[in-house]
């Protein structure tokens, strides 16, 4: 299917939103509605169909024939990454609001959204949410931290985050950053919000305005694992730009499957460690043995085949004792509970 753009010229909206769309016409009515109606009426509606076969495009139509703010951009399947950069790309407005097509916003997020990020030096906000079911039933509500120190914290221990989904972020920002990075597949909000945070202050609102779907299908759930991996992954690329002002995608691309290959085998080894365990580890040798750590680093630099994090989390953690200290404690702890 080719890609096909239909713009119109009108005034420059304030907020993009931004939704894609693979095969839900079960819930993306419903999902559509939730921003047709909200109080902030000055946006436009970017709707990417990424290749979906199962009548949700002609829903989509009918949406941008009745409501001129919604703009459909129909491509081949190239996944949710592609899919939501394209979007950035042809973006008019100043902020972009994300929308999966299974969750709800409340009539007054954009608004409060908005009025939020307008304060000096905001590039990022979030907010609250509720998990409701595939009637739309509640199940439970969801809270994070709101304020900058508390998000950047949560982000640097691959802590639940405000949902990728409630996300109200600036635009250029996110041109300036090249957007989501394809490597990180199911974790690619967090990388982006651990970007953002270095360019400006990132929030969340303490107030219910997302309604997120629950379901069989959702990317989540059937990608756990990989989301885990890519979120611990996305943790060592935090501290790399912060002991080097930047980190192996940035500086050699070429080494991430190395480090994706050393971080699942330290994963996948050690199975008595919870993710935390793991990453609490990474964190004390980055930042108690700094020495080491550049050293170290000066090392693997001068070995491009062997990535940054593979020579640290295995040959610094084997030199130093610190993964055998590590599981010695953690066996004798559970032997005891």
């Amino acid at each position: 299917m080719s890609t096909s753009l239909e713009v119109e010229n009108r005034d420059k909206p304030i907020v993009t939103v931004l939704m894609s769309c693979y095969n839900e016409r079960t819930y993306v009515s419903q999902s559509i509605e939730s921003i047709l109606k909200q109080s902030l009426d000055n946006f436009e509606f970017i709707i990417i169909n990424d290749g979906s076969d199962d009548g949700t495009l002609d829903i989509i139509k009918k949406y941008s024939e009745k409501d001129e703010r919604v703009r459909v951009i129909s491509k081949k399947n190239t996944g949710l990454v592609h899919s939501l950069n394209i979007g950035i790309k042809y973006a008019k407005g100043e902020w972009v609001a994300r929308q999966d097509a299974d969750d709800v916003s409340e009539p007054n997020r954009l608004e409060l959204q908005y009025e939020y990020a307008k304060q000096e030096g905001t590039v990022l906000v979030g907010s609250w949410c509720i998990a409701i079911g595939e009637n739309g039933k509640q199940l439970r509500t969801h809270e994070y931290p709101t304020k900058h120190r508390g998000i950047v914290n949560n982000l640097e221990n691959a802590k639940p985050c405000f949902p990728h989904s409630s996300a109200f972020y600036n635009k250029d920002i996110a041109v300036k950053l090249n957007g989501y990075r394809s490597q990180f597949t199911y974790a690619q909000d967090h990388d982006l919000w651990a970007r953002m945070s270095k360019e400006g202050r990132v929030a969340c609102l303490d107030k219910y305005l997302l309604r997120i779907r629950k379901h069989e299908n959702t990317i989540s759930k059937n990608n756990f694992s990989e989301q885990m991996l890519l979120n611990v992954a996305n943790v060592t690329c935090m501290h790399e730009r912060k002991l080097t002002g930047t980190d192996i995608l940035e500086e050699n691309p070429r080494c991430w499957p190395n480090r994706l290959d050393s971080l699942q085998s330290i994963l996948e080894r050690e199975k008595i460690f919870r993710t935390e365990d793991v990453l609490r580890r990474i964190k004390e040798v980055l930042y108690e043995r700094k020495k080491i750590i550049r050293h170290a680093m000066h090392i693997c630099k001068s070995l491009a085949s062997i990535g940054v994090v593979k020579n640290i989390t295995r040959m610094i953690f084997t030199s130093r004792g610190l993964l055998d200290n590590a599981i010695s404690k953690s066996k004798s702890k559970m032997e005891g509970q």
